[in-house]
């Protein structure tokens, strides 16, 4: 019994961490809408550090080898991202960040977030492109003041 509650224990102490880094990137988000470089930094900054703190010994199965590829893809972009000025360059590192939150939102089931995963098709000339929602309402970090409410909602996490 002692070791189910510790490993209960782990668990949700390793959720808590990886909301942390959920919420780091919807500070990130938030930063882009603004187009404030210095937000944005601090925010890919403590991103970085709560992707360092998750422990993956306390994954249990397949969720280490999952959040090994998550940890290793969020450790690159958001090293590069760091060190890219421009905020364009730094929106398509952005994209990618959003594609990794979104499979971490769902390997490890943190849906008591209330999240949303949106689109906006015109992002990166007609590429498109997702980003992580915290509301419904519609505000694009791809286009700045451009195409703000650009966007629309794929998927209720």
């Amino acid at each position: 019994k002692k070791k189910e509650e510790e490993a209960e224990k782990l668990k949700e102490e390793n959720e808590n961490k990886l909301k942390e880094v959920i919420k780091a990137y919807l500070a990130m988000k938030n930063a882009f809408i603004v187009a404030d470089s210095k937000r944005i930094d601090s925010a890919a900054q403590a991103m970085l550090e709560h992707v360092k703190s998750v422990d993956p010994k306390n994954i249990n199965g397949d969720g280490k080898e999952a959040w090994l590829q998550h940890a290793s893809g969020y450790e690159s972009k958001l090293t590069e991202l760091l060190h890219i000025k421009g905020l364009e360059e730094r929106r398509s590192y952005f994209s990618h960040l959003s594609e990794i939150v979104y499979c971490t939102i769902k390997s490890f089931k943190l849906n008591d977030m209330k999240l949303y995963a949106v689109y906006c098709p015109k992002a990166f000339d007609g590429k498109g492109a997702y980003w992580i929602s915290e509301t419904e309402e519609i505000r694009n970090p791809y286009s700045g003041e451009k195409m703000k409410d650009c966007g629309s909602i794929k998927e209720e996490l």
